[in-house]
């Protein structure tokens, strides 16, 4: 048996029912005769948590918008798919963001708000390896720019004042999202195209 495929198999199990590593079925065999079941639910139940409580508090505008409750089950999900354990992604919250755009059955108003964060996380350390479809500029390795093309317009101040997404007024217009990483400082903007 392989020691290195044990020990991902056993983090696996630790965060994921479902997911499972190719090529390690003696590594899950045992790990199913040794474990107790009962206790893996309760260790994996507390790490999802653990993590969406992480998530949550570390992003900037989802949170507003979606209890935890939600979050929690946008984790799970996440804790289950490949995208969890093969992330190509500059941050664990731009993977997550990423994962919610383009798994999750959320609206595309929604999906929105978990692109913003994702590229926001992404782009504050100031590295050009992006998921998202989008137009990287560096300047002097001091500063960053991400661009990204949306189909959905509106007021990016209405990120901070709207109570609940439904107050925010989204239009059906084309619109630049811009994203600019100042030495440390993310400047973001949102305007529509012609």
């Amino acid at each position: 048996m392989d020691a290195k495929k044990l020990q991902k198999a056993y983090v696996s199990m630790l965060y994921s029912d479902r997911y499972r590593m190719k090529d390690a079925d003696k590594e899950y065999q045992y790990l199913a005769q040794t474990m107790d079941g009962e206790r893996l639910l309760v260790e994996r139940a507390a790490r999802q948590r653990n993590l969406r409580t992480v998530l949550y508090s570390d992003m900037h505008f989802s949170p507003r918008f979606f209890s935890k409750e939600q979050f929690l089950s946008l984790v799970i999900a996440y804790c289950e798919s490949d995208s969890f354990w093969n992330w190509n992604s500059r941050t664990l919250i731009e993977s997550f963001c990423s994962f919610v755009v383009e798994k999750s059955d959320l609206t595309e108003e929604e999906k929105t708000i978990f692109l913003i964060d994702g590229v926001y996380s992404g782009i504050s350390t100031n590295s050009k390896n992006s998921p998202w479809q989008s137009d990287i500029n560096h300047i002097n390795g001091k500063s960053i720019t991400e661009e990204i093309t949306l189909d959905k317009y509106f007021s990016l101040s209405s990120l901070s004042k709207a109570a609940h997404l439904s107050d925010i007024k989204f239009e059906n217009k084309a619109a630049c999202l811009r994203l600019h990483n100042e030495n440390g400082k993310v400047a973001i903007s949102l305007k529509e195209t012609a």
